[in-house]
This record gives structure tokens, C-alpha cells and sequence, in this order.
């Protein structure tokens, strides 16, 4: 069931809104229900931006935010490819994938903590960084290999001295 009745997303004649139901985006003569921002600063206006990202860290297909919100999936989707909304829906997903991949370290990080079945995995991810490649721009790639690799050494090295001062107190017979 939709958050809002029917008669907030389509006129009279039957007719889905889109523009008009946003504050920046909309006609004088229209009633906007919605800001495209974190909020309008008066509170008049919802805020898309801050239930999308409510909804969608946990669901990326966007279908519970557009069926709660729209009670369509149908109307969001022709709002989410209207090109006035791209650049802010755009924005959302980053904030949507950037907050899903940080719970995703932490449980990486957790498992290699409690030492669970993938915890060799998981360190070897951590150790890894592929994401630090990955984002950097194709023309220093090789220097942030470098910096991986120099931080793993160092790591190495403190292991390796723990593991020395492990064995001088007789731990490892």
C-alpha cells in the first residue's frame, strides 16, 4: 500500500504526475508533495532523497521504495528516467552503495575477528584493497599497487616481530 493516495500522483484527468510532485521541478500551479534535497529547510516538503536512502541501502532494486512510496513501480520508473532526476538519482545510489559496502566491510572485518569459516578470505580481501585499484583512475593504478604493497610489507613486518617476540618468550616449541 502507498504511502500517499492516488490523487497525489495522477491529476484529475488521470494522468501520472512526475515534475509536479517535486518542489524544485515543479510549475507554480502545481502542489508538490515532495524536495529533491535532504530537506526543504521548512518542512513542508518530504524529502525523496532521505526515504530512497532509507529504503534502498537494504534494497537495491528499489521495488519496496517505489510500491511504499508510489505504490507503483511502474510510476518510479518513469520518474527515475526522467533526465532531470538523473544527476540526484545518481547521487542516491552512490550514497546507497557506499553505505551497503561499508556494512559489507564490516562483516568482512567481523568474520576475520572472530575467525569464521571465511576468515582467511576475508583477511586476504583486507589485505588485498582491491576496491583501491578499482576506483583509482586508470593512470595510477600501478602507483596504488605500490602503496598496497608497501603498507602489506610494513604489516609483515610487525607480524613478523610479534611473531619473534612470540617465540623468544617460548610459545612456539
Amino acid at each position: 500500500m502507498a504511502m500517499f493516495s492516488d490523487d497525489v500522483f495522477y491529476s484529475s484527468t488521470g494522468v501520472r504526475r512526475t515534475r509536479a510532485l517535486f518542489k524544485e521541478v515543479a510549475s507554480t500551479d502545481d502542489s508538490p508533495v515532495f524536495t529533491l534535497g535532504k530537506s526543504d529547510g521548512t518542512g513542508e516538503y518530504i524529502s525523496i532523497r532521505n526515504l530512497y536512502i532509507k529504503f534502498c541501502v537494504d534494497d537495491p532494486s528499489e521495488t519496496n521504495f517505489s510500491e511504499t512510496i508510489f505504490g507503483d513501480v511502474g510510476l518510479w520508473l518513469n520518474i527515475s528516467k526522467c533526465t532531470w532526476m538523473e544527476p540526484h538519482l545518481e547521487e542516491w545510489r552512490m550514497v546507497c552503495d557506499t553505505k551497503r559496502k561499508a556494512m559489507a566491510f564490516e562483516a568482512v572485518i567481523n568474520e576475520v575477528k572472530t575467525s569464521g569459516k571465511s576468515a582467511f578470505s576475508a583477511a586476504k580481501f583486507l589485505i588485498d584493497e582491491p576496491w583501491k585499484v578499482k576506483r583509482a583512475p586508470v593512470r595510477q593504478r600501478n602507483k596504488v599497487k605500490d602503496e598496497i604493497n608497501k603498507s602489506t610489507d610494513a604489516a609483515s613486518e610487525q607480524v613478523a616481530s610479534h611473531l619473534s617476540d612470540l617465540r623468544k618468550e617460548g610459545y612456539f616449541n
